[in-house]
C-alpha cells in the first residue's frame, strides 16, 4: 500500500510541474526557486537565528510561472498551486506578492541580473504570541525561456 501511495504522491508532483510547465504562450517564464539559507527573528531583536540550510517553514523547491500577465507558484513538495500578485517589474527585479494566511506579509524578490532571490515575512500571531521577520535566500533558473 506504501508504494502505491509515493508512486500517486510522484504522480501529483509531476503534475503539478507539467501543469505549470506547459505554456501556449511565447512570453510565458518559469522560474525554480532553489532555497539555501534563512535568517529569523522572533518576539526580542536579540533572539536573531541563522542557519545555511532552509528554514523548515519554507518551501525548499518552488516554481512560478508567468503567463499571460498571470504569476501562478507551485509548492513542489508541499503539493501547494496559488496565484501570486505582481508588485513590480523593471531591468534588476521583479517584487511578488506571496498570500498568506495570518496577520502578516509576505513577498518575492528575485534578482534578474545574479540568478538570487529573497523570500521575506513579517508575521504575528495572537495565538502563539509571536511575532517577527524571516527571510529565506536563495537562486533561482529560469527554465523554457
Amino acid at each position: 500500500m506504501g508504494n502505491k501511495k509515493s508512486i500517486a504522491n510522484i504522480l501529483t508532483k509531476m503534475g503539478l510541474v507539467i501543469l505549470l510547465l506547459s505554456s501556449v504562450s511565447v512570453q510565458a517564464r518559469t522560474f525554480e526557486l532553489t532555497n539555501q539559507s534563512f535568517c529569523k527573528i522572533e518576539n526580542e531583536l536579540n533572539s536573531i537565528r541563522c542557519s545555511d540550510r532552509p528554514s523548515e517553514n519554507s518551501p525548499i523547491k518552488l516554481l512560478i510561472k508567468n503567463e499571460n500577465e498571470k504569476w501562478i507558484a507551485a509548492e513542489v513538495l508541499e503539493e501547494k498551486l496559488f496565484e501570486l500578485e505582481l508588485l513590480k517589474e523593471d531591468d534588476n527585479v521583479i517584487i511578488l506578492n506571496y498570500p498568506v494566511f495570518y496577520s502578516g506579509h509576505a513577498t518575492i524578490t528575485l534578482f534578474k541580473k545574479t540568478g538570487n532571490f529573497f523570500i521575506s515575512e513579517k508575521y504575528f500571531s495572537e495565538g502563539f504570541n509571536r511575532q517577527g521577520i524571516s527571510i529565506d535566500y536563495g537562486h533561482f533558473s529560469i527554465i523554457g525561456y
